[in-house]
């Protein structure tokens, strides 16, 4: 909860700021699920706040792609999980072009 909330507070931008809010649904369930869950949502949450970092607007999209594909089931949660690592890792090296190629692909 606390991160959650330090990451809707970190948003500078206000689109940013809800779809960080709206990540809490992803947060569910129980035992391993409720774990599965949270890992990707620590993941995203972090991806979010070093994208915003680059580009805003960048990781409203790329958090709004993420939370869909979450959504969609165990299949999405897997796409989620290896796309946000994936674009985490390019911010990480400064290749915020190749993070977007990847959103956007």
């Amino acid at each position: 909860m606390e991160r959650w909330l330090a990451g809707v507070a970190a948003a500078r931008d206000e689109a940013l700021a809800c779809e960080i809010a709206g990540l809490a649904q992803l947060v569910k369930g129980y035992g391993d699920v409720r774990r599965r869950l949270l890992a990707i949502f620590d993941l995203i949450l972090a991806m979010a706040l070093r994208a915003a970092d680059a580009d805003a607007a960048f990781a409203t999209a790329a958090v709004a792609r993420l939370r869909a594909l979450v959504l969609e089931g165990p299949d999405g949660e897997a796409r989620a999980e290896t796309l946000a690592a994936a674009v985490r890792d390019r911010l990480a090296a400064d290749d915020l072009a190749g993070a977007r190629a990847l959103v956007t692909a």
